[in-house]
């Protein structure tokens, strides 16, 4: 198991890996962190918050959360902020808190699949993109478009981060998506949420429609 000490920003978001999120740094103490990772490897973990606000003391986090890594930044013109964009990789999961800096530090382990007890499964995959690419066609239809063929990640565990990206979701249901750690059960619990929202997808075209004819 691979231990490391890496900086925790804790925000009331979930980034799955592969994921991108634009930040907004104003604090005294994540501008030290920033600064601090730019001097090493321009990496740190994004953490859900447990309990705590994103802004003042220090939030306690969730233990599970995404290594986050950023190429640039920029300043606002007073130079009080400053823009970040972060591109999310692996998962990771706290061992202990250091309290030894203003913002959170971290011992922390690797956290990936338990890939020794997954069995490959080509008809589950298959379902899913079935059902996926049938929802991003609904979604597609109902902002007035239309889709036949939408570029999509080959390996099935990018496909199942990627779609959960763009699911619009509760940060709860969202963390326990990223806590799964069998690629299977992670894409269950993403098509139940996708079956949940495609019932009211239906119902608006439906409306559509039913509007259209009168």
């Amino acid at each position: 198991m691979n231990h490391r000490v890496i900086p925790i920003f804790t925000l009331n978001t979930v980034i799955f890996p592969g994921g991108k999120l634009s930040l907004r740094i104003f604090e005294d103490r994540y501008k030290r962190m920033l600064k601090y990772c730019a001097s090493k490897d321009s990496i740190f973990g994004i953490n859900l918050i447990r309990q705590g606000y994103e802004v003042g003391i220090p939030a306690v986090p969730y233990d599970v959360g995404t290594i986050v890594n950023f190429s640039d930044h920029s300043f606002s013109g007073s130079e009080e902020e400053i823009f970040l964009e972060v591109v999310a990789k692996e998962r990771f999961r706290i061992l202990k808190i250091l309290n030894d800096q203003p913002y959170l530090v971290a011992e922390i382990a690797d956290y990936s699949d338990c890939t020794k007890e997954i069995t490959y499964n080509q008809k589950i995959e298959n379902d899913f993109r079935t059902q996926v690419l049938e929802f991003i066609k609904n979604i597609v239809s109902i902002n007035g478009g239309w889709i036949k063929d939408p570029k999509l990640p080959e390996d099935f565990n990018e496909f199942v981060w990627y779609v959960s990206s763009f699911l619009q979701i509760p940060n709860k249901t969202k963390l326990a998506i990223l806590e799964t750690s069998n690629v299977y059960q992670r894409a269950e619990l993403v098509l139940d949420q996708i079956k949940n929202q495609q019932l009211e997808i239906q119902k608006i075209l439906k409306n559509y429609r039913s509007q259209k004819s009168n």
